[in-house]
C-alpha cells in the first residue's frame, strides 16, 4: 500500500505473549496484522462514541426529538447505529414513550 508508514511501538512481555498466542492459533498471520486490526477496530469504536456524544449534546441543546445529525467524519452505518442506540436510551430513560 502506497500510504503505509512505519510506526515503531513497544509492548510489554505479557502483551507480546498474548499476541503471539493469536498468531500461533492461526487467527492472525503476523504481529503487524494483529496490531492493524486492533487499531482499526478501536478507531471505529472511538468514532461511534464521538458521534453518540455529539448527537446527545445536540439533542440536549435543541430539545428536539428524532432529528438526525449530519456528520462528515462518521460513516452512515455508524451514524445509524449510534442514532438507534441513542433512541433506545432516550426511550428507556423516558419510560418507553415513543419518539
Amino acid at each position: 500500500m502506497p500510504n503505509e508508514k512505519i510506526v515503531p511501538i513497544q509492548f510489554n512481555g505479557e502483551m507480546v505473549d498474548e499476541i503471539e498466542k493469536y498468531i500461533e492459533s492461526g487467527l492472525y498471520s503476523s504481529k503487524a496484522e494483529f496490531v492493524r486490526d486492533a487499531v482499526r477496530k478501536l478507531i471505529i469504536e472511538i468514532r461511534k462514541e464521538m458521534f453518540f456524544n455529539h448527537v446527545e449534546k445536540l439533542r440536549e441543546l435543541s430539545k428536539s426529538r428524532g432529528a438526525k445529525i449530519k456528520s462528515p467524519f462518521v460513516p452512515e452505518k455508524i451514524k445509524e447505529e449510534a442514532y438507534q442506540k441513542l433512541k433506545k436510551r432516550i426511550m428507556e430513560r423516558e419510560g418507553g414513550k415513543k419518539l
